[in-house]
């Protein structure tokens, strides 16, 4: 990722950032790889930010990373160890096959993961009686 925002960061300084972005947008596929392994600096969050805005509706994008990975095969072993003791997860499972309930825990968990980042806050599952 970090190749990706040092044009970017170049173009900021001398005016070319917006024909920059225009040239980004208009390819038809953008595949960005190994995201995840390192933080994003505020310049490079609102870069991307741009990049992302100016290809809606445009272009596909896909994003590849090591954090999309763990996150699935940490919902791959929830699955096989929680699925008779989670109802929830039980009911999921009896509804859909195993891989898209995986996958849709894994999405689950990456919102909570960046609602924890983003909020700066312990996360507290809310506990509900049965």
């Amino acid at each position: 990722m970090p190749r990706l925002f040092a044009d970017p960061a170049i173009a900021h300084g001398d005016a070319r950032y917006p024909r920059l972005l225009r040239s980004i947008a208009r390819a038809k596929l953008l595949i960005l790889d190994d995201w995840g392994p390192e933080a994003l600096t505020p310049e490079q969050a609102r870069d991307l930010l741009e990049i992302i805005e100016d290809r809606y509706d445009k272009g596909s994008i896909i994003i590849t990373s090591q954090v999309r990975r763990m996150l699935v095969n940490g919902a791959r072993v929830v699955v096989r160890w929680r699925r008779k003791t989670w109802p929830w997860l039980a009911q999921l499972l009896a509804r859909k096959p195993a891989n898209i309930a995986i996958v849709a825990l894994a999405h689950k968990l990456a919102r909570i993961v960046w609602a924890v980042l983003t909020c700066g806050e312990d996360y507290r599952p809310i506990m509900v009686s049965a």
